[in-house]
């Protein structure tokens, strides 16, 4: 397969240049969260998300607030719940200063049947008991973990999150029971420093186990991001050193050199050897993007290194997402992915990709366009914009 796409498609292969554009704080469906945190959620922020109250806390007593120790970041007040659609919620947790997620346990017990005598087991009247996903920020790092009927761990969704003045707001998919158009389940909240084995937490606070009342469920549908495939999507992949150097020397290659590229949250990567050149990541949201050279048909695709991390990657075309790529062969070697079908380019289109996962880093090397030819490429130069 791979002989005759090199035969029958040009590319264009791009690495990055160090360019920083931050997004405004935009919120264009004006519901207090900006349209940056939900993409990051998987929201849809063209439309409203509406929160209910379902749990109330309050800050801690002037004697708790007294003793050593005490963190008001820690210190959560209540927690609201919104519908975002099919089986994504979002829980907005409020606490009494700023959060600093870097230090903070935030777990979120969800009883998701209303049911102690399935998921987690637990002693009698224990807030955990019946846990059926414990949704948590540990450390700066979104995690879950699930409970089967039996109370065996299982695979728990993604967890994505985002720090908001004096909130922080988790997203998850959670297939809760439901009563007509409402939510029937329970939430039981732990909220801590982050400590050593073995060490208690400077500041601890908890909430009793209480009833989830009042989520109104919508019939919107969630949007579907780069983290939510486990394999690749709409996308194919290769990796090879001499077929990746056929490719970049292919007839009607367009090589866009590294600093013609645009960066937000990536930087090239000077420093680390026997790579292609690439951009390493800078922190856990961003994007590399340039503009399509021309118009025409073409397979949009980029290269990159895959190593130990887990990595999800979508390919946007101005600002859709049409294919994701996942990293987890664990070989490191550079691959290249692109989308199995072409894209009708008017010229000039914004072309990118952003990386999905929240943790671990990213390598990227070259982003590719490649359009299709029937003639042979074994022998003819690249072009250099």
């Amino acid at each position: 397969m791979w002989r005759s796409l090199s035969r029958s498609m040009s590319v264009v292969l791009c690495a990055a240049a160090v360019s920083f554009a931050a997004a405004p704080q935009q919120d264009r469906d004006d519901d207090g969260l900006p349209d940056r945190d939900e993409e990051i959620l998987g929201s849809n922020p063209a439309s409203a998300d509406t929160f209910y109250r379902v749990l109330d806390d309050g800050v801690e007593s002037d004697s708790a607030r007294q003793r050593p120790g005490y963190d008001a970041t820690k210190d959560f007040v209540g927690v609201e719940c919104a519908h975002a659609g099919d089986d994504r919620f979002l829980w907005r947790v409020r606490f009494a200063a700023e959060p600093k997620p870097e230090d903070t346990v935030l777990h979120l017990y969800v009883d998701a049947d209303a049911d102690e005598e399935t998921g987690r087991k637990a002693s009698p009247g224990s807030p955990v008991a019946g846990t059926d996903y414990m949704l948590s920020v540990v450390g700066g790092q979104g995690r879950a973990t699930r409970y089967n009927a039996e109370g065996n761990t299982i695979p728990g969704p993604v967890v994505r999150f985002v720090a908001q003045d004096k909130t922080i707001v988790l997203s998850a998919d959670v297939e809760f029971a439901r009563s007509g158009d409402s939510l029937r389940t329970s939430l039981y909240v732990l909220c801590h420093t982050v400590s050593g084995s073995g060490q208690s937490p400077a500041m601890s606070d908890s909430s009793p186990k209480k009833p989830v009342e009042g989520v109104v469920l919508t019939d919107r549908k969630k949007p579907i991001r780069a983290v939510d495939f486990s394999e690749n999507h709409r996308v194919k992949a290769t990796f090879g050193e001499q077929l990746l150097r056929s490719i970049e020397l292919a007839e009607g290659t367009i090589v866009v050199p590294h600093n013609r590229f645009h960066c937000d949250g990536y930087a090239v990567d000077l420093f680390t050897s026997n790579r292609w050149p690439h951009v390493s990541r800078e922190r856990p949201e961003g994007k590399v993007w340039t503009e399509a050279p021309r118009a025409g048909r073409f397979y949009v695709g980029f290269m990159m290194y895959d190593d130990s991390n887990d990595e999800r990657v979508g390919i946007y075309v101005v600002d859709k997402l049409l294919g994701v790529a996942v990293a987890r062969k664990d070989n490191n070697r550079t691959w290249l992915y692109w989308l199995d079908e072409p894209y009708e380019f008017q010229g000039g289109d914004a072309c990118s990709w952003k990386r999905s996962a929240q943790a671990a880093s990213m390598d990227s090397a070259i982003f590719s366009f490649c359009a299709k030819s029937r003639r042979s490429a074994r022998s003819r130069p690249a072009w250099r914009i």
